[in-house]
């Protein structure tokens, strides 16, 4: 006599199905992560220019009022004397005012965690961007 052969329908998934679907869920996952970690750079180093024009246009009111530009060392001197409220504990990026006289300055941040620099000077027409911001 032959046994009746059954085909039992399973339900379920299995286990190399599950690991399909993690493999392509963590490839996705990459792809999102490296987007958004672009795209947040991007937006850090926008608000750092829009500061730096801020405190250009400040040096600009300050000048007008005593005759000369003010030097500032970090975040905490330009606030002080330029009366404005930049993050003065950031762990991202360093402020300062140097070369500061009568007729000009140059305004800098410096990115911490890769030690690029974006400057602005008294024209305050463009920002630079490099290591020792020299004027072209």
């Amino acid at each position: 006599m032959m046994k009746e052969q059954r085909k039992e329908r399973r339900h379920g998934f299995t286990v190399l199905e599950i690991i399909v679907v993690l493999v392509i869920i963590s490839i996705l996952l990459a792809m999102a992560i490296t987007q958004y970690s672009g795209a947040k750079d991007k937006a850090l180093e926008r608000e750092a220019t829009s500061n730096l024009k801020l405190i250009a246009a400040a040096e600009r009111v300050y000048r007008l009022e005593t005759g000369a530009y003010q030097n500032a060392s970090n975040a905490s001197e330009i606030n002080n004397y330029l009366n404005l409220m930049l993050p003065v504990n950031s762990a991202k990026w360093n402020y300062s005012v140097v070369g500061a006289n009568a007729t000009n300055f140059t305004a800098k941040v410096n990115k911490i965690s890769n030690n690029s620099t974006i400057c602005i000077n008294e024209t305050a027409e463009d920002t630079f961007r490099g290591g020792g911001c020299t004027w072209p």
